[in-house]
């Protein structure tokens, strides 16, 4: 579950960018601020650990 806000952010460019590329840039942002340490893959599963 992503935080609100974020969901519909990443929902509405999930719509306009196709849900791969969405979730791409989402695991780019998060990676770069640290939260996230897996592979920038275009797919969310278990490695997820938001607040």
């Amino acid at each position: 579950m992503l935080p609100a806000g974020l969901d519909y952010a990443a929902f509405d460019f999930g719509q306009n960018s196709g849900p791969p590329t969405a979730v791409k840039k989402l695991q780019t942002v998060l990676a770069a601020k640290g939260v996230y340490s897996g592979k920038i893959d275009g797919h969310i599963g278990e490695q997820w650990r938001g607040p």
